[in-house]
């Protein structure tokens, strides 16, 4: 019975952990990253430090898609979601908020206006596209926002500002995907 009862709980523990995570790419889904969030703007408020939030989309999918197929579309999803994952290795959290937008959060030290850090990202694409066979280049936009996590009202307000932001990043994009080697 004991048995049971603690393959029960491990059960419903691994299930709990699948409802949160992305079937494609194994990072946080909208739901597992609102829970974590919420984990992580506790810990900020808790320590006095300030919540750094980025919203991140991917540029042109419908387009890598249409051209190149949907398993190209869903390679470039999950180079997105390991990117971002790995920029937040040790530091925060990534999630899939959606088809092609993603969200990270972390704790800061001190108000970081996320400018570093999206060029770091930036630069990750850049390095990948630049080294990569594929005929099409991978790009996102992104925009970030940072409060001290007393002033955070609530996640999804933070991910509101930082989208914001991104859609002014958004307006100055070029759309064609087409890698200059490539173009006939």
């Amino acid at each position: 019975m004991e048995d049971s009862l603690h393959a029960l709980k491990e059960n419903n523990i691994a299930l709990d952990n699948l409802s949160k995570s992305d079937g494609l790419t194994g990072i946080w889904n909208r739901r597992g990253f609102e829970v974590e969030g919420e984990k992580l703007i506790r810990e900020a408020r808790e320590s006095g430090k300030h919540v750094l939030a980025i919203y991140v989309d991917m540029n042109n999918l419908k387009i890598i898609n249409d051209r190149y197929g949907h398993e190209e579309g869903d390679f470039s999803i999950k180079l997105i979601s390991a990117i971002l994952s790995e920029r937040m290795k040790d530091r925060g959290i990534a999630g899939r908020i959606g088809g092609d937008e993603f969200a990270c959060l972390m704790i800061t030290e001190e108000e970081d206006d996320g400018r570093k850090l999206i060029e770091d990202i930036y630069r990750d694409f850049h390095s990948f596209n630049r080294g990569s066979s594929k005929v099409y280049n991978i790009t996102v936009s992104a925009g970030a926002v940072n409060l001290p996590a007393e002033q955070v009202t609530s996640l999804q307000e933070m991910l509101t500002q930082a989208d914001e932001k991104l859609y002014e990043v958004k307006k100055y994009r070029k759309k064609d995907v087409v890698k200059r080697e490539y173009r006939k």
